[in-house]
C-alpha cells in the first residue's frame, strides 16, 4: 500500500512525468536493493570465453556440458566439436575483428557455432531465423559478416550478402570433421 501511495503521490506532484520513471520505493528500500544485496564486488581474472572454458574442459572433461532434446555433449565432446568448426573458419580467415552470422535454430549446432566462432577469434552475430526477413536481411546488410553459419532450411530464406556454411550439408560435415580438434592458439586469435 505504501508503495502504491508513494507512486500516486509522485503522479500528483509531476503529471508530465512518464510513470516508468517514478519510483515506488523509499530512499532505504533503493538502497537496500541496488548497493546492499548488490554487493557482490571481487577481484576477477580477465579471461576470454574460450579461455574459461577451456578451464573447464581441462577440470572436467566428463561432465555434461550440452543437452538439448534427446542429445547431450560432454564438456570434451563441446570442446572437440568447436575447435574443429574454428579451426575451419580460421582456415577461411574468419579471425580477429570479424563477424561471423550465426543463422540457426536452438540446437547443439547453435552452442558449438557460437563457440567455434569465439574460438577462432571473431565475435558472432546471432540472428534468430524466426526472425521477419527484412529484419534479417537488414542486421546482415548493417554487420557484413565474414560469414554466415547456418542450415540448408534457413539458407533458403536468408539474403545472399555473406559466403554460407551449410552446417548440415555432408561435405561441410565431412570438411570441418578433418580439421584438428584442438584449441587455436588462444594469444594468436585474440
Amino acid at each position: 500500500v505504501g508503495h502504491l501511495q508513494r507512486l500516486l503521490a509522485g503522479i500528483a506532484a509531476e503529471p508530465d512525468r512518464l510513470v516508468g520513471e517514478l519510483s515506488m520505493m523509499t530512499q532505504a528500500e533503493t538502497h537496500q536493493v541496488l548497493e546492499a544485496w548488490n554487493d557482490t564486488d571481487r577481484e576477477i581474472a580477465a579471461s576470454t570465453v574460450p579461455e574459461l572454458f577451456q578451464e573447464q574442459v581441462e577440470g572436467d572433461a566428463a561432465a555434461s556440458a550440452l543437452l538439448f532434446e534427446d542429445t547431450t555433449l560432454s564438456y570434451a565432446e563441446l570442446d572437440v566439436r568447436a575447435n574443429r568448426l574454428a579451426q575451419y573458419l580460421i582456415d577461411r580467415e574468419i579471425g580477429p575483428e570479424q563477424f561471423v552470422a550465426v543463422a540457426l535454430p536452438r540446437s547443439v549446432d547453435m552452442v558449438v557455432a557460437l563457440l567455434a566462432v569465439l574460438k577462432s577469434g571473431a565475435a558472432y552475430l546471432p540472428v534468430d531465423p524466426m526472425y521477419p526477413a527484412e529484419r534479417i536481411a537488414f542486421m546482415l546488410d548493417d554487420a557484413r559478416p565474414a560469414m554466415v553459419l547456418t542450415t540448408t532450411e534457413v539458407a533458403a530464406s536468408l539474403p545472399d550478402t555473406a559466403p554460407q556454411l551449410l552446417l548440415d550439408e555432408p561435405k561441410a560435415i565431412e570438411a570441418i570433421g578433418q580439421h584438428v580438434d584442438t584449441a587455436p592458439a588462444i594469444a594468436v586469435r585474440t
